[in-house]
């Protein structure tokens, strides 16, 4: 989910190159996202919840996703603009209901401010290991972007220098689906 739909598109073609697959939404999850999103959101997965979402916009369709059993895992995206503050984002999103259920994983695009955005997620914990085969190709796509997976689910690499760790069968049909 994001509120840029070019992002959202580029990271679902991400997923695919990484052979993920991205889930369908429940026609009771598409109900429950019309009744919280703007009349132009996606209406479909990748879920764009369109430029101007606020905090609450972004917890309610966490919780909306995260309700969904066809949904493995949550990628939550933000570009910045100047309609709303990318922390207070991030604080909405780490305490949404749905945080606790659906494993998350934050992509916060930007500079300082979207540096102080990732810092709240990684605090409040709320971006985990699952499907970071996505986060490996948005920072090949997009050095610049940092996907935000805590350093605690890094592992050593051969080199003895930290790597994040990635579950073999994250992001298949085996083991849920992703929704961007």
């Amino acid at each position: 989910m994001t509120n840029g739909g070019g992002v959202g598109i580029i990271a679902t073609d991400l997923l695919m190159d990484e052979e993920g697959e991205l889930a369908a939404l429940q026609p009771k999850t598409i109900a429950a996202l019309d009744k919280q999103m703007p009349r132009i959101w996606s209406r479909a997965n990748p879920v764009d919840i369109v430029g101007d979402a606020d905090g609450a916009r972004y917890s309610a369709a966490v919780d909306a996703l995260a309700d969904d059993r066809g949904v493995g895992a949550v990628l939550v995206m933000n570009v910045p603009t100047a309609l709303t503050s990318p922390v207070e984002v991030a604080h909405a999103v780490a305490g949404a209901p749905g945080a606790k259920v659906a494993p998350l994983i934050g992509c916060w695009i930007g500079g300082p401010d979207a540096q102080d955005g990732r810092k709240v997620l990684h605090e409040a914990g709320r971006t985990l290991e699952r499907c970071t085969r996505v986060n490996r190709a948005c920072s090949k796509r997009w050095p610049r972007l940092a996907c935000s997976v805590p350093q605690r689910h890094w592992r050593a690499g051969s080199s003895g220098r930290p790597r994040r760790r990635c579950s073999p069968g994250c992001c298949t049909s085996e083991a849920g689906s992703c929704c961007g």
